[in-house]
């Protein structure tokens, strides 16, 4: 099974997939429980700087919302969560960092610099997600501080490289 999670900044959904069928399972969603640190990016960076534990405190937050939504998404299609194999995640550049426990104190100040702008793949175990032992997540790349990972793969998605007229993604 596979588990594609589109981190918001409001809203985190979670789209369980059979991988070798390439078929949509099951789909769950729920408000963003940070969202109690702030309502937008900018107060939850302003949260991660000040206080000592903040970012932690807002990743540990999404990790048990992600394991909540892959519960739900499972008992559905009557699957346990640890038969998922892989996630793919994508979120704003302030919602990567969090998740990842880089320090978002640059997406503060001008020129508005990631961390990092590659892809990043990690076991899941490793950032505290209960899914298959030798399950992996993935993030998209970001390419700036207002261009995450959900910009990058929209474009990916419609071959935003080929249109040439003016398009709204």
């Amino acid at each position: 099974l596979g588990l594609a999670v589109d981190l918001g900044t409001t809203t985190v959904v979670a789209y369980l997939f059979d991988l070798n069928k390439g078929l949509p399972l099951a789909v769950e969603a729920q408000m963003n429980p940070q969202v109690s640190r702030g309502d937008d990016v900018i107060s939850r960076i302003a949260y991660c700087i000040e206080k000592p534990q903040g970012q932690t405190e807002l990743g540990s937050k999404i990790r048990a919302c992600i394991d909540q939504l892959a519960a739900k998404a499972c008992k559905t299609v009557n699957v346990s969560p640890q038969r998922i194999m892989d996630c793919v995640m994508v979120g704003n550049t302030a919602m990567h960092h969090i998740f990842l426990g880089l320090d978002p104190v640059f997406l503060s100040q001008a020129p508005y610099m990631p961390v990092t702008r590659h892809g990043i793949d990690l076991k899941a175990r490793d950032v505290g997600l209960s899914f298959a032992r030798e399950a992996w997540v993935h993030w998209l790349p970001v390419k700036a501080g207002f261009v995450g990972a959900d910009t990058i793969s929209v474009a990916l998605a419609v071959h935003a490289d080929e249109v040439t007229p003016p398009t709204l993604i």
